[in-house]
């Protein structure tokens, strides 16, 4: 382990592609925007709390594309790079990154 950095229970910390850290508050949110039509900021805040630093990294990154102010209920969108990054065969892809557990 390099000094300095933070380790995990499991491992070494992921990563970061194109500025992303798998799993992350923003992969999250970037895997999430890829619903159909996107999510509008009310839907993001109810899903992950407070998020409004990660949603302005993301846009200075050009992953998203936020509406202007003063337009609530206007869906935010994920850029064409940030479709390309979450892609099913992508680097950023939800099979590729999360782990996930069935429930029993």
């Amino acid at each position: 382990m390099k000094a300095g950095r933070p380790r995990s229970a499991l491992g070494e910390r992921p990563e970061a592609i194109e500025g992303i850290t798998p799993g992350s508050s923003a992969h999250q949110i970037l895997l999430d925007l890829r619903a159909p039509g996107g999510m509008t900021a009310e839907q993001i805040k109810n899903r992950f709390g407070d998020v409004s630093a990660t949603l302005y990294r993301l846009s200075q990154k050009q992953m998203i594309v936020m509406p202007p102010i003063g337009t609530k209920g206007t869906y935010i969108k994920p850029t064409a790079k940030a479709l390309e990054l979450t892609s099913p065969d992508a680097p950023l892809c939800r099979r590729k990154t999360l782990n996930t557990y069935c429930q029993l």
